[in-house]
């Protein structure tokens, strides 16, 4: 799991950018929307962490990994409607990280966006992206 200055940099940047929906981050309190509304949900599946530099007066450390972004839409809405262009939202979101230097976790490049092809199983259809980073430590 990504440390908590990464993911209080991806929480800073989706509060900013993103006002469509609910989000749910690890272990979030709260459930699935009760009438079935859209939301967003954060995980951090990995990171690792490299020591780069020994001795005074600091040590460089890196933590590397990823996090990924679903948007989790009512099925059978398609995936870019009029009224409520997830399509075209996320794509929107994914520019809010792309380039990005924020501190000190620079945000690398995506995966995605992706569709879940058997999300249709259920209630909720998802689209999502991940995002590499790379965030550098002092110690």
């Amino acid at each position: 799991m990504a440390s908590l200055a990464v993911q209080n940099t991806v929480a800073s940047i989706l509060a900013a950018n993103w006002t469509y929906t609910d989000v749910y981050g690890p272990n979030a309190t709260g459930s699935v929307p009760s009438d079935n509304s859209a939301f967003l949900e954060v995980v951090y599946p990995f990171c690792n962490e490299q020591q780069y530099s020994f001795g005074a007066p600091t040590n460089y450390h890196e933590e590397s990994g990823a996090f990924r972004v679903v948007l989790n839409i009512p099925v059978g809405i398609g995936i870019d409607p009029p009224g409520t262009p997830w399509t075209t939202r996320i794509e929107a979101l994914m520019q809010q990280f792309r380039g990005k230097f924020l501190n000190s976790t620079e945000f690398l490049g995506f995966t995605g966006p992706t569709i879940l092809d058997d999300a249709d199983d259920g209630a909720y259809f998802e689209i999502s992206f991940a995002c590499s980073y790379r965030h550098m430590l002092l110690a």
